[in-house]
C-alpha cells in the first residue's frame, strides 16, 4: 500500500511539472572578448562573461498553479569538460514574492543576470578571451526553477544577443 501512494505522489508530481514551462526566451552575452586598457578602470571587464537571462515560466495547464518564489530556488547550470557547475540567482521583483498564481495559460516573466564563470576553475584573472569556453558552455546551459512541490527547468535558448 505505501508503494503504491509513492508511485500515486510522484504521478501527481510529474504531471504538474509537464504542465509548467520555463524557457529562456532571451540570452545576452557580454564580456566574452575584452581588451584591457590600463587607462580604463572598469571591475566588470574582469570579471569574465556576463549573461543576462530573460525567461518565462508558462502554465500550459486548465488550472491555477501557485508557486512560492520566496522558498524557490533558481539556478543556471553549464557542462564544461565533462564538469557540472551551478550557481543560485535571485530574480530580484520574482523571489520576494510569497505566492503567486499562476492562471491557466498565463506567463510569468523572469529576468536576471550573473557573471557565468566568477568562482569556477574556468575563470582565470586577467584572461581577456573566453570565445572557446562559451561555444562550449552555451549549449549545455540550462535554468532550472524548483519549489516546494515543483521542478522545471529549460531545454534550450530562443534567441542569443552577443554584446560586444
Amino acid at each position: 500500500m505505501r508503494c503504491f501512494f509513492i508511485l500515486i505522489f510522484s504521478l501527481i508530481f510529474h504531471v504538474a511539472n509537464a504542465q509548467l514551462i520555463i524557457q529562456i526566451e532571451e540570452l545576452s552575452l557580454s564580456y566574452y572578448n575584452v581588451n584591457f586598457d590600463e587607462n580604463v578602470i572598469d571591475g566588470d571587464l574582469e570579471n569574465g562573461p556576463f549573461v543576462y537571462f530573460k525567461c518565462s515560466i508558462i502554465n500550459n495547464s486548465d488550472t491555477c498553479i501557485v508557486l512560492n518564489p520566496s522558498k524557490s530556488k533558481s539556478n543556471f547550470t553549464f557542462r564544461y569538460k565533462k564538469v557540472n557547475y551551478y550557481e543560485e540567482v535571485f530574480p530580484l521583483a520574482f523571489v520576494d514574492l510569497k505566492k503567486l498564481d499562476l492562471f491557466p495559460r498565463d506567463t510569468i516573466d523572469l529576468c536576471f543576470g550573473s557573471f557565468l564563470l566568477l568562482g569556477t576553475d574556468i575563470y582565470k584573472c586577467k584572461k581577456s578571451d573566453y570565445t572557446k569556453e562559451m561555444l562550449a558552455i552555451m549549449p549545455t546551459l540550462q535554468i532550472v526553477y524548483q519549489d516546494k512541490k515543483i521542478k522545471i527547468h529549460t531545454n534550450g535558448v530562443n534567441n542569443v544577443v552577443i554584446k560586444e
